[in-house]
């Protein structure tokens, strides 16, 4: 990677250029294998060339694919999505829910979230229909942790409705019952305590905070620079509760659950966890057994509370209509992003008949 012109591959594009911060060229890989599974002969891929540009600011990428300088776009919002279909309707969108994004962390090693009854009760002071109704018109999904709703891991997805009432409590917002445990973990009259959180979330996590207002709990927010934010909760110094990464895309690492693991925020040492994690990996290659062991620690990890997942709200893939045999895909596989590349040919007829350029 010293020496990146000297590298090689059996890829289907190899890097003809790269300008830190700005862009990756890569050109068609003229001795590419593999051939179209659904065209049998048809050599890929089909592109001559592939450019991919980094423009941090989110306004510029919206002009850029609003005059069709660029042909795809990742992971914009709702809001986003709405716009840019009022002035380019002829766009095509997807919606994907990101297996990365955040969640309300609360530490089991600290006072008062020790106390599961404390955990809980921070859950049920969210009305979190309301949050993904408001302030995502809807397009949101409330409970998808630890298991995402995603196909793929329909083996190891345990419904709410299969789920103790116990625990399907803590996603209904009910401030009264959640000052009744509050009350009953010793305290009547709430208490003071700091969530840590990356800058960029500071308007969200406000609006938690009023709901746990309302229940007695008073939360100052410390608010840090996203890479000071990283290195604070990796280092374990952040305090009681933390708004931090949420990783769903593997359920079967466990990634936020082991006490070993990176983004265990919620310290979370618990030897039947541990033990199902290890089960579940031993019972490899045997997917549905995998998924039998995963389903039986679901509820347990659910009923201790250790993490509160806000409404997760999708993001939107756009395209541009003469991108063919492309349908959204952002991730072909875990650690495939952007392989779907080889399969995807331009209609130049459809883009000359909306650019009037081929």
């Amino acid at each position: 990677m010293t020496d990146w012109k000297a590298s090689c591959g059996t890829g289907p594009f190899m890097l003809a250029d790269y300008v830190p911060k700005s862009s990756v060229t890569y050109e068609r890989n003229p001795n590419y294998w593999q051939t179209d599974p659904l065209r049998p002969g048809n050599e890929l891929p089909y592109l001559d060339g592939v450019k991919q540009l980094f423009i941090e600011d989110a306004a510029t990428r919206m002009a850029a694919m609003r005059t069709a300088k660029l042909s795809l776009l990742f992971q914009h919002s709702r809001d986003d999505k709405v716009s840019i279909l009022q002035t380019n309707p002829e766009l095509k969108v997807q919606p994907v829910l990101y297996p990365i994004g955040h969640a309300i962390h609360m530490r089991t090693d600290m006072t008062p979230t020790d106390n599961v009854r404390v955990r809980k009760a921070l859950a049920m002071a969210l009305d979190r229909e309301t949050i993904r109704d408001q302030l995502y018109g809807g397009e949101a999904e409330i409970y998808c942790w630890p298991t995402p709703t995603y196909a793929e891991h329909s083996g190891m997805f345990v419904p709410l409705a299969e789920l103790p009432k116990s625990t399907r409590e803590q996603f209904e917002y009910n401030p009264e019952k959640a000052k009744q445990l509050l009350a009953e973990a010793g305290y009547p009259d709430g208490f003071k305590t700091t969530i840590d959180i990356d800058s960029a979330h500071a308007d969200l996590v406000s609006l938690f905070v009023s709901y746990w207002d309302k229940i007695g709990v008073d939360v100052e927010i410390k608010t840090h620079e996203a890479g000071a934010f990283v290195s604070l909760w990796q280092s374990r110094k952040h305090g009681p509760i933390v708004y931090g990464k949420l990783s769903v895309d593997v359920p079967v690492s466990f990634t936020a659950l082991r006490t070993e693991a990176t983004e265990n925020q919620a310290m979370i040492n618990d030897p039947r966890v541990d033990e199902a994690y290890t089960a579940v990996q031993d019972a490899w290659p045997d997917t549905d057994e995998q998924a039998r062991l995963y389903r039986e620690i679901v509820p347990y990890i659910l009923e201790n509370v250790w993490i509160i997942q806000d409404p997760r709200p999708y993001k939107y893939n756009m395209w541009q209509p003469w991108f063919m045999d492309y349908h959204g895909e952002y991730s072909a596989g875990y650690g495939n992003k952007f392989n779907f590349c080889r399969f995807i040919w331009v209609d130049q007829a459809v883009k000359e008949k909306i650019t009037g350029q081929r």
